[in-house]
Order: C-alpha cells, then sequence, then structure tokens
C-alpha cells in the first residue's frame, strides 16, 4: 500500500498545476463537485495552471475511515403516507443483531423500499402511498441513527434526497443477488489512492464536456455553399485555415473594376456565339412557324370542304327530325294526350325505364307487360289495351327512325364543337412579339385572316340551310414570312459550322469563376471569423486532448489491479467457503477497466469449448444463484474499512437445511463487527438465529388501521422455556391481578389462553430440548451429526414429568365434551406446574 500511495505522489508530482489543485480540492471536499469541476477549468485554461511546478513532491494524507466511528442504525417509526405502514410505535434495532420476523402481507417490504430509498441505493422506487385511500398530505418518517457516540432523530420527506448519515448503508435483496450474478461491477468501497483516481477521471471527463460544448457553440458563419462552385468558393470553403494570411484573403478576393469589365465582356462574348446565333434563330423561326400553323389550322377546319361537310351533316339531321315528327303522328292515335313522341315525353319514357329495370321489375326487359304487371308510372294494372300501347311506344322509341336521328344529331354536335377558337388580340401581340415581327406590320395582317376564320365559324354555327363556300387559302398573305423562315434556318446551320471553331467551355468556366469572385467578395468580414473560428476550435482540439481520460483511466487501472482485485477474489472465494458453496464452479474474475473503475464478473468456471458462451444463470439452481449472489456481495462490502449497518431483505429464498444454517452462521459473524439487520418470513430461519445466536428479535404484522405494526416475538417463534418463564412471570401475574380486581369471569379468559400456551410450548420442549432437536416441524431434514447421543440421557422420570404435562395441559388445546367441561386451572396451581417444569429443565439440560 506504501509503494502504490509513493507511486501515486510521484505521478501527480509531474502533472501540471491544475490537477495537483484538483486533486488537493478532491481530497479536502471528499466528491467531486461542481466547484471542483469550474476551479480546476478555470485553472486549465489559465498559462499558470498549465506549468509543472519544479521541485516540488505532492503529498497524500494518510488513510483514515471516512466516518469518524461506526454508523447505526437504531430505530425507524412516524411512518406517514409510505404503504399501508402505520405502526404505533419505533422499530428498534439492536446495535449488533437484529431479525425482524413477519408473515407475507406483515409490512416487511414496506420497511425495506424506505431503507432503499433513503439510504439513496441506486434504482430504488419512488415511495407510494395507500392506493386504497386517498393521498396524504403528508409522506414521511423518521429514523434514530448513531454516529460514533453521538446520537440523534432525522426526519425525512419521502421521495426527497437520501439521508447523508445512512447512504453507505449496504442492502441486499433479490434485485440487487441478480445485478451481482450477471452484471460486470466495480467495488463499492474505495481506498483513499483509487477514490482520488476515479474523481480526477471524472474531472477529466467533465472538462471534456465543458470543451466540447464550447467548441460546439463556436458556429461556422460562412454562407450556405452556392449551387455552381468555381475556384474562388471551393478555396473558401476548403482552405481556410487558423493560420491563414486575412491580408492574402482579402488580396485574393477583391472583385476590381478590371474584373467587371471582364466578366462583361465575357457574356457579351459567350451572347454571340456562333452556338447562341443559331439558337437564338431557331428558336425565332419556330415561333413564327407556330403562328403560321396556327392560322392554317383554324382556316382547315372553315375551308369549302370542311364547310361543305357540315353543311351535309345539318342537312342530313334536318332530314332525320323530320321522319321522326312523322313517325310520332304515327303512334299519337294511341294517346289521347297531346306531346306524345316530342322530347320532354322521350324523357319521361327514359325515366320509366331506368326505374323499371333498377327497382320493381329487376332484369325484366322493359316495358314489363307480364300478369299482374303495373304502370310504373300510375302504378295501375295494365289491362290488354295499355299492354299493346306501352309495347307500340317502346317500338317506337327504340326503332330505327329514333336511332338513327340519335347518330346524325350526335355526328353533327361533335363536328361544330371542334370548330377553331378564336384568338383575342392580346395573344396574337405576345406571339408577333415573341417571333421579333413588326408589329404594326403583321399584326392587322393575322387580325384580318382570324377575323375571316371567326366569321366562317359563326355562319356555320347559325344552321343556316344556305351553303357556306367557307375561307379561302391565305398563303399569299405571309410569303414574305415562309421566305423568312428558310433564311433562319440556313443562317443558323451556318452558325454550327463556326460553332466549331469557339470555345464554350472555357468561356463559361471563366465567367463562373468571375461570378464566384464577385459573390465570394460580398463575404469577407465572414472569412475573417471563420479564420478565428477555426484558430479557436484547433485550440480547443489541442485542449481536449490533455484531457483524455483514457490516460488516468489507465493510471487507475494499475493501482486498482494492485489494491482491489487481488484481495477482492480472495473475499469472494473465502465467502464460498463459508456459505458451503465451495463447489459450485463459479469464479469471480476482473472484466476490465471502464473510466479508472476496475470491473468484475461472476462466470461459471470449467467450461467446455463448446458451451464457453453459456451464461450463469442458465446452468445454476435458484439456490445456487442466491448463494453465489450473496458471497459476491459480501466480497464487496465487507472490503470497506468503515463499518455501516447491514440489511438483508429475505436472504434465505430458494435455498437448502445446508445453506440456509451456513448463511445464518455468517451473518452472526458479520454482527460481531457490524449491525445486521434481516427481515425474514421463514420461520426456520428465525429458529437457527435464536440457536446458535442472541439477536434481538421482532414480530411485525398487519392490524385494523395498517401493516407494520411490532411486538416482541409469538411464543411458538421462541426458545420455548424461555417463553415458559415469560408465562409465569407476565401474563399468569396479569391473571392474577385479573382475578383479584374482576372475577372468575374475567381471569377464566386469561387462564384458558396461559394453558393453551403453555401446552404448546410443551410440545417445542420435547422438540428443541427432550429429543434434543433431532427433527423438528418446520425443518426439512432430521439432524444427528453430534446430538444423537445426547438422547441417551432420557430417563423414565424424564417421561413421567412430560407425559403428565401433556396429558393435563391437552384439554386447552383440543375440544372436549360437554359432560366432561375442562375447569379452569387455579394461579397457585399453574404457577407450581411452571415452576415444576422450569427446575426439570435446569436440571435436564445440565446433565
Amino acid at each position: 500500500m506504501d509503494d502504490i500511495k509513493k507511486s501515486l505522489m510521484e505521478w501527480l508530482s509531474k502533472e501540471p498545476r491544475w490537477v495537483q489543485s484538483a486533486a488537493k480540492e478532491i481530497l479536502e471536499i471528499g466528491s467531486v463537485t461542481d466547484e471542483v469541476v469550474n476551479s480546476a477549468y478555470s485553472s486549465f485554461k489559465s498559462e499558470e495552471g498549465k506549468e509543472v511546478p519544479e521541485n516540488s513532491l505532492f503529498n497524500l494524507p494518510s488513510n483514515k475511515e471516512a466516518l469518524e466511528g461506526s454508523i447505526k442504525l437504531l430505530s425507524i417509526g412516524d411512518i406517514k403516507g409510505i404503504d399501508e405502514l402505520a405502526p404505533r410505535e419505533h422499530l428498534k434495532f439492536s446495535d449488533k443483531l437484529s431479525v425482524i420476523y413477519g408473515l407475507n402481507g406483515a409490512g416487511k417490504s414496506g420497511y425495506t423500499r424506505i431503507l432503499k430509498k433513503v439510504c439513496g441505493l441506486p434504482g430504488a422506487e419512488d415511495l407510494v402511498s395507500n392506493v386504497y385511500k386517498p393521498e396524504p398530505k403528508e409522506k414521511g418518517c423518521s429514523f434514530t441513527v448513531k454516529v460514533g457516540e453521538k446520537e440523534s432523530e432525522i426526519h425525512w420527506v419521502a421521495n426527497s434526497r437520501p439521508i447523508a448519515e445512512l447512504e453507505d448503508v449496504d442492502i441486499f435483496d433479490s434485485k440487487i443477488g441478480e445485478i451481482y450474478l450477471e452484471s460486470e461491477l466495480g467495488v463499492s468501497y474505495l481506498p483513499m489512492e483509487l477514490f482520488l483516481m476515479e474523481s480526477l477521471v471524472k474531472v477529466f471527463g467533465q472538462i471534456k464536456i465543458k470543451l466540447e460544448s464550447e467548441k460546439a457553440e463556436l458556429r461556422c458563419k460562412l454562407p450556405a455553399k452556392p449551387r455552381i462552385e468555381s475556384k474562388y468558393t471551393k478555396a473558401m470553403y476548403e482552405n481556410l485555415k487558423g493560420d491563414t494570411d486575412f491580408k492574402k484573403v482579402q488580396e485574393f478576393y477583391e472583385f476590381t473594376k478590371d474584373d467587371e469589365e471582364t466578366l462583361k465582356s465575357l457574356e457579351e462574348k459567350l451572347k454571340a456565339s456562333p452556338e447562341h446565333l443559331a439558337n437564338s434563330k431557331r428558336k425565332r423561326k419556330s415561333s413564327i412557324e407556330n403562328l403560321l400553323r396556327d392560322l392554317d389550322k383554324a382556316r382547315g377546319m372553315v375551308d369549302s370542304e370542311s364547310s361543305e361537310e357540315i353543311f351535309n351533316l345539318l342537312s342530313d339531321l334536318v332530314k332525320k327530325k323530320k321522319s321522326s315528327i312523322e313517325g310520332a303522328k304515327a303512334i299519337q292515335d294511341l294517346s289521347s294526350l297531346d306531346g306524345v313522341g316530342g322530347d320532354t315525353w322521350k324523357a319521361m319514357w327514359a325515366a320509366a325505364r331506368r326505374y323499371s329495370t333498377s327497382a320493381p321489375y329487376l332484369n325484366e326487359e322493359f316495358p314489363f307487360t307480364e300478369n299482374g304487371a303495373r304502370c310504373v308510372l300510375c302504378q295501375q294494372e295494365l289491362s290488354v289495351e295499355a299492354k299493346d300501347r306501352l309495347g307500340k311506344f317502346e317500338e317506337f322509341v327504340t326503332g330505327e327512325l329514333e336511332n338513327e336521328l340519335k347518330i346524325s344529331q350526335n355526328a353533327y354536335d361533335v363536328k361544330i364543337d371542334q370548330l377553331p377558337i378564336v384568338p383575342t388580340s392580346e395573344d396574337i401581340i405576345t406571339k408577333i412579339r415573341a417571333a421579333q415581327l413588326d408589329e404594326e406590320k403583321w399584326l392587322p395582317v393575322f387580325k384580318k385572316n382570324w377575323e375571316k376564320i371567326s366569321a366562317g365559324v359563326k355562319k356555320l354555327k347559325e344552321k343556316e340551310i344556305e351553303k357556306f363556300e367557307g375561307v379561302d387559302d391565305f398563303k399569299d398573305d405571309f410569303k414574305e414570312l415562309f421566305d423568312l423562315c428558310l433564311s433562319l434556318e440556313t443562317e443558323a446551320k451556318d452558325h454550327d459550322n463556326d460553332s466549331k471553331k469557339f470555345n464554350k467551355i472555357e468561356i463559361e468556366q471563366q465567367i463562373i469563376d468571375l461570378k464566384g469572385k464577385q459573390w465570394c467578395s460580398g463575404y469577407i468580414d465572414s472569412m475573417k471569423e471563420e479564420i478565428s473560428r477555426i484558430k479557436a476550435v484547433s485550440l480547443l482540439d489541442g485542449f481536449i486532448k490533455l484531457v483524455d481520460t483514457r490516460r488516468v483511466s489507465k493510471k487507475a487501472g494499475e493501482f486498482s489491479e494492485k489494491l482491489i482485485t487481488e484481495s477482492y477474489i480472495k473475499r469472494f472465494n473465502d465467502e464460498l467457503e463459508s456459505l458451503g458453496a465451495k463447489n459450485v464452479k463459479v469464479e469471480l474474475v476482473k472484466s476490465g477497466v471502464s473510466r479508472g473503475q476496475v470491473k468484475h464478473k461472476v462466470q461459471l468456471h470449467g467450461l467446455s469449448q463448446d458451451h464457453k458462451k453459456t451464461k450463469t444463470k442458465e446452468v445454476l439452481s435458484e439456490g445456487e444463484r442466491r448463494i453465489v449472489s450473496l458471497a459476491s456481495f459480501l466480497a464487496d462490502v465487507t472490503g470497506k474499512e468503515h463499518k455501516t449497518p447491514f440489511v438483508f431483505d429475505d436472504p434465505i429464498t430458494s435455498m437448502d437445511q445446508i445453506y440456509e444454517e451456513n448463511t445464518v452462521k455468517r451473518l452472526i459473524k458479520l454482527s460481531e463487527e457490524r449491525q445486521v439487520i434481516i427481515f425474514t418470513h421463514r420461520l426456520s430461519m428465525l429458529g437457527l438465529f435464536n440457536d446458535l445466536g442472541e439477536p434481538l428479535c421482532k414480530y411485525i404484522r398487519r392490524e385494523s388501521w395498517g401493516c407494520g405494526e411490532h411486538s416482541d416475538l409469538p411464543l411458538s417463534a421462541r426458545k420455548p422455556i424461555g417463553a415458559i418463564t415469560k408465562l409465569k412471570n407476565e401474563n399468569l401475574a396479569q391473571a392474577k391481578k385479573a382475578l383479584a380486581q374482576d372475577g372468575e369471569d374475567h381471569y377464566s379468559i386469561l387462564a384458558k389462553s396461559i394453558c393453551s400456551n403453555f401446552r404448546i410450548l410443551l410440545e417445542r420442549v420435547i422438540e428443541v430440548d427432550f429429543f434434543a432437536d433431532v427433527i423438528r416441524r418446520h425443518r426439512r431434514k432430521i439432524k444427528t451429526d453430534g446430538i444423537l447421543k445426547k438422547l441417551s440421557k432420557i430417563t423414565e422420570k424424564d417421561c413421567e414429568v412430560i407425559e403428565k404435562f401433556m396429558t393435563k395441559y391437552s384439554s386447552y388445546e383440543h375440544s372436549q365434551s360437554d359432560e366432561a367441561p375442562t375447569v379452569v386451572i387455579q394461579p397457585e396451581e399453574l404457577e407450581a406446574d411452571f415452576e415444576e417444569l422450569i427446575t426439570w429443565h435446569k436440571e435436564f439440560v445440565s446433565r
């Protein structure tokens, strides 16, 4: 240990002043606080803090316990608003060994939950109130704590910060056991040297976080990259460094008048390029052709041929209508109403057909005239004449004349709908300008021709029988434009040939670069800020490397290997042996170092190569897992230098009799050095503690006002002869007082209870003393090792004593006949029987 201390002092003496100052503050305060981190951060960034003091040896204080004297938890009480706990008195604990016994639901887990929360156990759940009652206004409890020789009472508000005096209390339950069995853990207690190293790792880490946060705030002030990259924009985003000369940057990005003139000249040159001219002329040619094409297409729809077609369609439609009217007149004789065969009547007939075939006569032909058929309009049953009339009406509607009329009408409507739409003057002007034509010259010409077309459209839509001759061809009006289109195409081809000699790509790149320079010149100040930012980031990156935790973690791991690992593993193996689990094939091994802390884990030992990845919990039984996790836990917490209370919640779950007895022996031994508090529901475990040690035993139970109420153990859970002595000295004394004050009736009730308890305790005397505890009802195995020979001391007189009292008091435990009621024994006789049995027992155990 002294060598390690010397090695640590030599290491610290070579560290910068800020590290040494942080180490001193940590040792003085006892933890890594925000003040320690902030002070170290300020010193780290100062010039003085970076210096390594010369010829000075860093001195470490000598090891001493973290607390003056041991810690004792003396009681817990005044519980309000936590679970269903409502004890009327404080639950008191011995300063050595306490066993709190109670059945399921009595409140043991409630007490344990409070202790886990108040002691700051990682993962402890928040305490809740009784869910079957309204939320209380006050939630909390009080503790009596003794530190060294100083005793104090502390009130704690539920779910507030842990109590500092109790933060080192060690608690073991099933959840903690699983963590020790299945997780990688560091040891709970750290020697001062390791505490300092792990604390320095935390300080390094916190400073690194501050530096990275400071670095994150140094955001780039440059604008977003433009879509088109030039050599200037590329240089702005890639070439700026912390040591870049800003004057050279200004000179490089200054956009001069010469640059402006050059850019203008290049742009004009590009516009006058053969390729550009060719594209421009072809674009103009296309615009002229579109103007002429639209006009020619529209003229074609109203020329003599199209007009002839429309006239013929109209003549045919007139004829078909005439024939339809004549057909309608022919069926009017079948009706007494006017309008039959007209358009309105036809619409009604079509509606009647849709209704008939979709509802009343689904899937039947219209009109439906079978027997019982009714008119779909008036709902009356059809007569013979009505059926005949409906049939002839349907023949008319679906006849050839009507079909021909529909076809003729549709053909005419389609042709009329296809007639051209005449553009407005604004539309014509827009297209003339796009074609770069003289508006004054060509607008009247285009308007004149479009007006002819418009007149033709109107004439054709008026449905006049007189024949329309159509619009004449107008190519002569636009001969000049047709010639212009030919000329433009010839010139474009000449430009295509010229473009082969023109370096367009080079000129475009020069323009891009000059425009990039012009854009960048507007962000000179941003580039200056970026240079400063890069310089600051570079400085912070250097600082971050200096506080790399791996360097300190490695050193801490070296010390931890010597201070912790070997002794921890030895304690684990010793605990396995003391708990009777030496043959369980497990081992505690070092698994690595994380942030200066050595990690350990429990693993199976001696596995074959085929099962190297098998987990511990997949092989061990429930009892073995419990005993191994207990051994790991004890190996951990017993390494502490200072002595703190140890709380155990149901430690024997799933263990057999051997493990149970060994665990009890180990905890009794542990109580010689530390305060041990055990909560259990196992009567066998309570018996073992009473047999093997001298614990303070308490019995907790549920009452009408809540759970967690406590008292001395019930008679059935005590040493039998001690319980009989209590019956004599306390219970019988109360019965005597009741007889004197309140008479026989009150005495009778108490006396019968005393006799019943005496009979129960006699059975316990037979188990524990008479038969030397070879067999017991709450124990699974028969004990013979070293005690069977004790049975040989039993004499006939001993048997007579036991039989006499068992017979005499059996009536108080078993129902009796009405003809032979149980007689209440008077106080003097009871006292004499108690004295006789106590005297016999004293002599019997002394043999």
